[in-house]
């Protein structure tokens, strides 16, 4: 009994302290202001210039604390097996993605009321992604179903909010495509590895995926597109894109799984013509 309770839930006081040291750093961007450095380059004959603020320099020290913490929480699960050892980095996917999310949303916080129950939301939402992650790793409990379930809820929201983050920008195709190109990639590793095929096989397949969303969003780029109506593009591809793969992974691929994806898909796109500003 005691083995199938390690199995569904990490240390809780190391989760705790995790927690809490995500929390407090998100804080501290409240109160402490580092200096912005300027990165620039020129791309095919032309300038390129990045502002990386003093905030966000904080929220990327966050983002490899929560995917450092992560990763010793999964290690210690008593049923990883030595040959998932070296697949673990893929457990730091949604829990950094997290992080760097609630950096943006707390960011664009109209109020303290707002923000202080944000950072809230966040430690609540980071710790269920991270049991979730850790529940993962013993595929026979039953809770397992859950915890990917609600992965992929988590997984599809991060992706809207940030590509949404990112069209918002209006930077240059090279940097939005790119940073879409990263996303997708990532996101789309994650949910692909539940089909446990080989590590390679699922990195690849999950760069293919991550193409095609990115050529969507140069696409759309040029489109001018309004940022509500290219972001839900952009999840409409992915989700079809991933969707398919993955039943492809599991063996689960026909013809009324390609009639699932084709009416959401379908659906999905005349909602946006009918409702779009």
């Amino acid at each position: 009994m005691w083995n199938k309770h390690l199995s569904r839930i990490p240390n809780r006081d190391q989760l705790s302290i995790l927690i809490g040291v995500i929390l407090l750093g998100l804080a501290t961007t409240q109160f402490v202001q580092l200096p912005s450095r300027e990165l620039g380059t020129t791309v095919l004959g032309s300038a390129l210039g990045i502002n990386i603020s003093g905030y966000w320099m904080i929220i990327t020290v966050l983002v490899v604390v929560a995917c450092a913490g992560t990763d010793m929480l999964i290690r210690a699960h008593p049923r990883l097996t030595d040959g998932r050892l070296s697949a673990t980095f893929i457990t730091w996917i949604l829990p950094g993605l997290t992080v760097l999310t609630a950096g943006r949303l707390l960011a664009a916080a109209p109020s303290w009321l707002l923000w202080w129950i944000s950072l809230v939301v966040t430690g609540a939402i980071f710790g269920a992604v991270v049991t979730a992650e850790y529940a993962l790793v013993d595929e026979k409990q039953p809770a397992s179903s859950r915890a990917r379930l609600l992965l992929n809820i988590i997984a599809y929201v991060l992706a809207l909010i940030l590509y949404t983050t990112i069209y918002q920008t209006r930077s240059r195709s090279l940097i939005t495509t790119s940073a879409t190109l990263l996303l997708s990639f990532l996101i789309a590793l994650d949910l692909l590895w539940v089909a446990r095929a080989s590590l390679l096989k699922t990195i690849w397949l999950a760069g293919v995926v991550a193409l095609i969303v990115a050529e969507c969003s140069w696409a759309i780029n040029y489109w001018q597109a309004n940022v509500g109506t290219a972001s839900l593009l952009l999840l409409l591809t992915f989700y079809a894109t991933s969707g398919l793969t993955a039943q492809y992974l599991l063996g689960k691929l026909s013809r009324h799984i390609f009639i699932e994806f084709a009416a959401v898909i379908v659906v999905g796109a005349g909602l946006l013509v009918a409702f779009r500003p």
